[in-house]
């Protein structure tokens, strides 16, 4: 039911999450506007009954998804967000652009440089000229991707 208490409490959750989220991800736009404050714009995006904004902003994230369902995924966005506002939709579309899994951020292109990082750790561990400057660097740059990267699980792959 929509108007009991458990409904209610799981409504107020989802938009304290949404905020955590916005606050995590793109800046607000600029504005003088009182209906373009972050909480107006968040409540706008809550309020929508339009689950589907959430599928395709999943879609888009998701680095496990072709480029050609993240491109469909990027036109669909537009006029779904359009009906809230220009601000809303402008949030949305700088939202998308920092969630993107690109050609250059995806999991295959994460696949291939821990592999080539687990190449030259054997390379460097295993050269009698190596120093533990070199080591450290080299971990300290696979911490690094670990660190963006441990959604995917890659390591188990990798390092196995």
């Amino acid at each position: 039911p929509s108007g009991s208490a458990e409904a209610i409490t799981a409504n107020a959750h989802a938009l304290e999450q949404l905020n955590v989220v916005a606050s995590l991800t793109a800046p607000f736009p600029a504005s003088s506007d009182p209906s373009s404050t972050p909480s107006a714009l968040l409540s706008k995006i809550h309020s929508c009954r339009d689950k589907h904004i959430f599928r395709i902003l999943s879609t888009i994230a998701t680095p496990l998804h072709s480029h050609s369902a993240r491109l469909r995924a990027f036109d669909e966005l537009p006029k779904r967000t359009n009906t809230l506002g220009d601000a809303v939709s402008t949030w949305m579309k700088t939202l998308t652009r920092r969630c993107a899994m690109g050609f250059s951020i995806n999991s295959d292109v994460t696949f291939d440089c821990l592999l080539l990082a687990k190449t030259c750790l054997i390379d460097v561990l295993n050269s009698p000229s190596s120093n533990s400057k070199d080591l450290a660097e080299l971990l300290s740059k696979i911490k690094i991707t670990i660190s963006f990267f441990n959604v995917i699980n890659l390591l188990s792959s990798v390092f196995s």
